[in-house]
């Protein structure tokens, strides 16, 4: 594709074009994503270098797409990337590309669009937008070099910009350059950070020296009249050539136009001269264009400014001779001179002519089918109080939206409300229900809880249900916003103020209030409230109120050591959750959430993923996904303790970057502890320590409670693992009460205990190891979980240990893998058996302790637990024994038979020939975890090759026995 060959050359850039050659250069050796980013005031070139930046890479034989955003139109879901690749796209063969990438980009991509409704959008999902678009800039790249230049992100919507920095960031695996332009001091706050990586190339563009100044003025004016431009325009390129197109210096100037953005005043009037000279029907479908966007269908600005096709068209033409419109890459898409053009025209225009060329633009988007975000800028300029139809079109924009733009959607619910008459309480409710989900979503957690209060204060006193909704709905926000106590006295209120406690709506409160007291860790409580609830929804006799009691009952049961009625209760719920079909679990899914946790607590960790794997599947095929977040986390825990810490990392990897797009500090920092967790596990105790101080630093305006406690004590943890002095960790596990860790639940009690006793006979204090054992068995006897129990004894064992009493250290530690195997936790069973080998081999029986040392070897390497695989192998060589190899995960099976359900999923994927990359697009994983698969595939299958997977797998389904 040819680039801007009409454009003028380029004059006084030589070092920014050195760069853009330097940037071209290193994109072609590595092979992986780059990003440049042209950083100068408007008017200062750097669209001009972009396009040149195009024109170079296009030279070199790369694919070029490009686009921008537009002032008026920025809150345009993804508007930048549909501007800068839809069109190639339209031109693509999608039919055999990865279903899962197409689903999610096709709501972002009309090119990418086929028939029937798409995809629900799920706003805590966000992410996976994010990924399909690595996969697909990778598809685009798998041929040649792509350079994708996005332009004046300065005016780009947010989700936009989310999905900018998670390519910078994420980074493509793939000759990719993305190319950015930015106004000086306008760059998004969504993009600082991505911008801040090293990789990034900055490349200021600044002002013009008067030599080249002079150059670009042109031969059309004197000398003197030049030196004067470039007087007035301080070296910028576009006033420059502005003022040089006005007539030379005399008289008074024309009023300026209303540019903005700190134009000069000699600019503005020869911009205003410019436009002034044009005849009445050029500069009518010139006000058509700038109201119909920034590039412009030439049909639609003509019938914005109410000329016929043939008028539209000759205005068209005049207006690209006079330069003040130009072509662009798409055919029929034309642009603006420069964003200013635009600007001065759209000010100029009459105020009451721009409320009619509005509605004319939003009906005429309408008749060709527009969605109702495309319309809704339009609309919203155009449309008068109370106007219904107007009303309901900015509700659906807020709908249409809300999936995967949630700042565009808080847009169109606040233009809803503006013109909805105050009398219309019922749908003034509703939108700001909407407007509240839409801002907890983009992390404003203030606005949204402020919404929520708004619209509880417009319910009339017989409206209960709702009532009840709304308060717990403003309690969760406080509960993310680490408020845990005022969350409490909100609920204690709405209990107080119903008409009947024993009621739906006194069930709903009070499971509420049952959530509060496990983020205060007052189990207890949370145990008795509970009880309450499901005794008074029994006695409603309604099922779906029973299953989510019973799931509460069965969470705080497991904690507080009932472990009896926990079981029955877990058992109540599971089945009436089980015997309902999907569109029914749907709505249900708070109770699903609940109890895939209860079963994590009670140490039932693979019915509690498979209840989650339900749950995010029907959550995600019904567009709710309030609960994946906390079902992605709680599975990521179960896969952990199974010990899949390949999958654990993918779930966990996932709950953060869903974490991190929602802003909530309270659940990033929920997710950064199960991430610290997990890294430790796999041997990255670098990334574990880094993990657990950012999630103390997001949580410390919290009030006190379980998630900062944990954070603090996992942190402070870490630390001591790491030799990090003990008054160190002792002034960041403060913040769960000191060592007692008494804001902690008390399965989390005994873990933690456990590795306090590890660190400090590690660092010889035996007294304090002593301690921390004890706790640890207190805490174990209180919640009496298997898992528990596994890690008191180890701690004791450990002690043992250290005090020179091996045999008795090899009873506790074979104990604790009793225990940990009764709750198949494969990681910390094979911890206890390491322990039990080192004991005793310390106690003479050498051949007994290296077998219990090399059964735990191959245990922790095919989990994938480097740390502990690698003190295994550490201490088999002190007792003479050569490690095992560093090679693939041992295992005592093999075969198709020995494949996990995930490795089953991935070697027939390879089956079906499908690339590393393509596997990891289609199921959504990182390719560094598919490879890791693949390891343990080959391992299993004593195979080398993909082609042996592959063979393999054919054996397998030609003899299913």
């Amino acid at each position: 594709m040819a680039i801007d060959s009409g454009a003028p050359p380029v004059v006084g850039r030589e070092r920014e074009l050195a760069v853009l050659d330097e940037v071209l250069e290193r994109l072609a050796e590595t092979g992986m994503l780059g990003c440049v980013a042209l950083v100068g005031d408007p008017g200062m070139g750097k669209t001009r270098l972009l396009t040149e930046l195009r024109a170079r890479a296009d030279a070199r034989g790369h694919l070029c797409l490009a686009g921008s955003s537009a002032e008026f139109e920025r809150d345009l879901p993804f508007g930048v990337w549909e501007d800068a690749l839809d069109a190639h796209l339209a031109t693509l063969d999608a039919a055999t590309w990865d279903r899962e990438v197409l689903d999610e980009l096709a709501a972002m991509l009309p090119a990418l669009r086929t028939e029937g409704a798409p995809r629900p959008a799920v706003p805590d999902e966000r992410y996976r937008v994010h990924r399909a678009m690595r996969a697909l800039l990778e598809r685009l790249a798998a041929d040649r070099p792509l350079v994708v230049v996005l332009d004046d992100l300065h005016w780009s919507d947010e989700a936009s910009i989310e999905l900018i920095s998670s390519v910078v960031q994420r980074g493509v695996d793939a000759p990719v350059l993305l190319a950015l332009g930015i106004r000086t001091g306008q760059i998004p706050a969504g993009l600082n950070s991505a911008l801040a990586a090293p990789a990034v190339v900055h490349l200021p563009v600044e002002p013009l020296g008067e030599k080249d100044a002079l150059l670009v003025a042109g031969d059309a004016v004197d000398d003197a009249r030049r030196r004067e431009i470039f007087a007035e325009s301080g070296g910028n390129p576009f006033y420059i050539e502005q003022l040089a197109r006005a007539a030379p210096a005399q008289g008074p100037r024309a009023p300026g136009a209303d540019v903005g953005t700190g134009v000069p005043p000699a600019v503005a009037s020869a911009l205003a001269q410019e436009l002034a000279g044009l005849d009445r029907r050029d500069h009518r479908f010139l006000e058509g264009a700038a109201v119909a966007g920034d590039p412009f269908d030439p049909e639609l600005a003509g019938e914005i400014a109410g000329l016929g096709l043939d008028d539209a068209l000759d205005a068209l033409d005049a207006l690209l001779a006079s330069r003040l419109l130009r072509p662009t890459d798409v055919p029929r898409r034309f642009a603006f001179r420069h964003p200013l053009v635009r600007r001065a025209v759209y000010e100029a225009s009459p105020s009451g002519w721009l409320l009619g060329a509005h509605g004319r633009a939003a009906a005429t988007l309408a008749a060709q089918g527009a969605t109702a975000s495309a319309r809704a800028h339009h609309v919203e300029q155009s449309a008068g109080r109370g106007d219904a139809e107007a009303i309901a079109l900015l509700l659906s924009a807020g709908l249409e939206t809300a999936g995967r733009a949630p700042a565009s959607a808080a847009r169109w619910y606040e233009a809803a409300l503006r013109l909805m008459p105050e009398a219309d309480r019922g749908t003034r409710v509703e939108t700001l229900v909407g407007l509240a989900g839409a801002l907890r979503h983009v992390g404003d957690l203030h606005g949204s809880h402020e919404r929520l209060l708004e619209a509880t204060a417009l319910l009339p006193p017989e409206e209960v249900t709702l009532r009840v909704a709304l308060t717990s709905a403003c309690a969760v926000t406080e509960t993310f916003m680490g408020r845990h106590e005022s969350a409490k006295r909100r609920l204690a209120g709405a209990l107080a103020e119903l008409p009947e406690r024993r009621s739906p709506e006194g069930v709903a409160v009070l499971l509420s209030l049952a959530g509060e007291y496990f983020f205060t860790a007052q189990i207890a409580e949370m145990w008795e409230v509970a009880n309450d609830a499901l005794a008074i929804a029994r006695s409603l006799s309604e099922p779906a109120l029973v299953a989510s009691a019973a799931a509460v009952v069965a969470h705080a049961g497991f904690m507080h050591g009932e472990l009896e009625p926990a079981e029955a209760a877990r058992a109540e719920a599971s089945e009436l959750l089980a015997a309902l079909s999907d569109a029914e679990l749907a709505l249900r899914l708070e109770e699903v959430n609940r109890l895939g946790w209860a079963e994590f607590y009670g140490g039932l960790y693979a019915a509690s993923m498979e209840r989650l794997e339900r749950g995010i599947a029907v959550s995600r095929a019904s567009g709710r996904g309030e609960f994946i977040p906390l079902m992605t986390q709680a599975s990521g825990l179960g896969a952990m303790m199974l010990g899949r810490l390949d999958e654990a990392a993918e779930l966990h990897e996932r709950s953060l970057e869903g974490a991190r797009l929602s802003g909530n500090p309270y659940m990033t920092c929920a997710a950064l502890i199960t991430s610290a967790q997990v890294a430790w596990a796999q041997g990255d105790s670098e990334a574990a320590v880094r993990a657990a101080r950012e999630g103390v630093a997001l949580a410390k305006d919290a009030d006190s409670g379980v998630i900062p406690a944990l954070c603090a004590t996992v942190q402070a943890v870490l630390m001591l693992e790491a030799g990090e002095s003990p008054e160190a960790a002792e002034r960041v596990v403060e913040r769960a009460g000191g060592w007692e860790l008494p804001l902690l639940p008390t399965l989390w009690q005994a873990r933690n205990q456990e590795g306090k006793a590890r660190a400090d006979i590690a660092a010889g204090r035996l007294d304090d190891a002593e301690a921390a054992a004890a706790r640890a068995e207190a805490a174990a006897a209180r919640c009496s979980i298997p898992i528990s129990h596994a890690h008191a004894l180890r701690a004791r064992a450990a002690v043992l240990l250290a005090r020179g009493e091996p045999a008795a250290a090899a009873d506790a530690a074979l104990a604790s893998a009793a225990s940990a195997d009764a709750a198949e936790a494969r990681i910390e069973a094979a911890a206890s058996r390491m322990l039990a080998g080192r004991a005793v081999g310390e106690a003479g029986h050498r051949d007994d302790g290296v077998e219990l040392l090399r059964g735990a070897e191959r245990t922790l390497d095919d989990c994938g637990a480097a740390g502990l695989r690698d003190e295994a192998r550490r201490h088999l060589r002190k007792l003479g024994v050569r490690a095992g190899p560093r090679g693939p995960r041992g295992t005592d099976d093999s075969g198709v038979g020995a494949l996990t359900k995930r490795e089953r999923e991935i070697a027939d994927l390879v089956w079906d020939r499908q690339t590393n990359r393509e596997i990891a697009a289609g199921l959504f994983l990182s390719e560094k975890t598919v490879e890791s698969h693949l390891r343990n595939i080959f391992f299993k299958l004593g195979v080398s090759s993909r082609v042996e997977v592959a063979r393999a797998i054919d054996a397998a389904r030609s003899d299913p026995r």
